[in-house]
């Protein structure tokens, strides 16, 4: 008995289909990954925007409950000053050796954006006194040609905010040297709180003179000083310092374990942002400046010259006063004394 075996051969018809079959199936599926993939982020979206929220309302809380009247940092740590090189000068003729430090600023771009970010966060709780000295002082100096009186109300404000806070009449008396006398009551020989007085209505009279000026070039002049302070947060790197400082303002009042765990965990975040502010030791370069080179032509015969009378002036001195025994007296080896004096 024999068994026929038929296979159908499928037609190009049907192989079309199929084709076509398997291509919708494979757009189906990357439309619902792309939809997937949306909705994921559309989901994530909403919680980072959650987080920096809420990282700005605490960076604000921080910025509020910081002292207004905590004294400015010092310039130098401001602007970042580090050792840029050391110059080794040598004076071969007079055997003198001087060597002294070159500093420079140690300004630098950050990384990305988010570096960016962590920079102006913790700049401007930390340097804020030195930031409104920078937009007041711009401020003044703008004005001081166009509207003096607004100059004057800006230093009239300054010196009723000093008289204000005991902390900034100590930097005050301290940068005269003690020529500032103040104490509780009274400061340079006035009552304190008539001079406020009278410093603030002196700014009100300056702030209204300068009505009559152009409020507009003001605004500008505010918004130049605003953003010059910025372009310095941005700029300026974060060091462990003012890390440690930021950190101690949100621990020292911390009451309650929510308030600790808030605080611990913007502790990790300040480290890691310190951290990542962290730039590689760069080898400082040494400047060596020779003067009088023996190597050089002429210089061996200088130093020699100078060699030689530092040593003629030398045995003046250590004979200066001393008595010359000379042609009184006679070698040990004839065993004579010198003569009787005549008298």
């Amino acid at each position: 008995t024999t068994t026929t075996t038929t296979r159908a051969v499928p037609t190009s018809a049907s192989l079309r289909s199929r084709a076509l079959s398997t291509r919708a199936l494979s757009t189906s599926s990357r439309t619902r990954g792309a939809v997937t993939a949306s909705a994921s982020s559309a989901t994530a979206s909403p919680s980072s925007g959650d987080d920096d929220a809420k990282d700005f309302k605490d960076w604000l809380e921080t910025f509020r409950k910081a002292k207004w009247d905590e004294a400015p940092k010092s310039w130098r740590e401001f602007m970042a000053t580090k050792v840029a090189a050391a110059v080794v000068e040598v004076d071969v003729a007079n055997d003198r050796v001087n060597a002294k430090e070159v500093e420079g600023i140690g300004l630098n771009v950050p990384k990305d954006g988010a570096e960016a970010k962590e920079r102006v966060k913790s700049n401007l709780i930390y340097y804020r006194q030195n930031y409104a000295i920078v937009v007041a002082s711009y401020v003044a100096i703008a004005q001081l040609f166009v509207n003096p009186a607004m100059t004057l109300c800006v230093l009239f404000l300054g010196a009723a905010a000093a008289c204000a806070s005991d902390t900034l009449l100590g930097e005050l008396a301290l940068a005269s040297k003690d020529k500032l006398k103040w104490n509780a009551k009274v400061v340079a020989g006035v009552d304190r709180t008539q001079a406020r007085q009278a410093l603030l209505v002196i700014a009100g009279i300056g702030a209204l003179t300068s009505l009559k000026y152009s409020w507009g070039y003001l605004i500008m002049n505010v918004v130049y000083g605003i953003a010059l302070s910025l372009t310095h947060a941005i700029l300026r790197p974060i060091d462990l310092k003012s890390t440690l400082s930021n950190l101690w303002r949100d621990v020292k009042n911390v009451a309650t374990k929510e308030e600790a765990a808030a605080a611990a965990k913007k502790a990790v975040k300040g480290m890691k942002s310190w951290w990542s502010n962290r730039r590689p030791n760069e080898p400082t370069p040494v400047v060596v400046a020779v003067k009088d080179d023996p190597m050089n032509p002429g210089g061996f015969q200088d130093a020699a010259r100078n060699a030689a009378r530092r040593q003629r002036e030398q045995r003046e001195r250590e004979n200066d006063g001393a008595v010359d025994a000379d042609g009184w007296t006679k070698a040990d080896s004839r065993g004579e004394l010198p003569p009787p004096s005549k008298r």
